[in-house]
């Protein structure tokens, strides 16, 4: 069944015009990306640019991947002894953002994503997408921890 405050939410006149600039932001990544590669390609061989983009979705996989595991265990240990993993909470959906944009292929995702795996910056933007899922999180800690559910 379909939450009434959430369609209300939706409707709100402000609240759709921030999902359709956060929308307009996100598709810019992807055509200034397509055009410093159509830029790029006049100066470097094609299929070494491709390679490098390629090699740089992988290398940001390799850079996230450690970092989120040993994120989830510090989650996991916080919740283990009682306490609201909220500054974890909000790290972790910021290195997910990071990780998303380390993962698009192009040389301007790649560069925002790098930027975005400093600890204070990544927690910055975390807060912006934890703070509309608030009591969505405590909810999923308190059935955690009620459940003693292995993270």
């Amino acid at each position: 069944m379909v939450d009434v405050r959430f369609l209300l939410k939706f409707l709100d006149s402000g609240i759709f015009v921030k999902r359709v600039l956060v929308g307009l932001f996100i598709a810019i990544f992807p055509v200034f990306d397509l055009w410093f590669f159509f830029f790029l390609s006049g100066y470097v061989n094609f299929y070494i640019l491709l390679a490098v983009i390629v090699g740089t979705s992988l290398l940001g996989l390799l850079l996230v991947l450690p970092i989120g595991l040993k994120m989830l265990s510090n989650i996991k240990s916080k919740i283990k002894y009682g306490a609201y993993p909220e500054r974890e909470f909000e790290s972790f959906a910021g290195l997910v953002f990071s990780a998303f944009l380390l993962l698009l292929p192009g040389f301007i995702s790649f560069s925002f994503g790098l930027f975005l795996l400093i600890p204070v910056l990544s927690r910055l933007v975390g807060r912006i997408f934890t703070k509309a899922l608030d009591s969505d999180l405590k909810e999923v800690y308190e059935y955690i921890k009620l459940y003693e559910i292995d993270v």
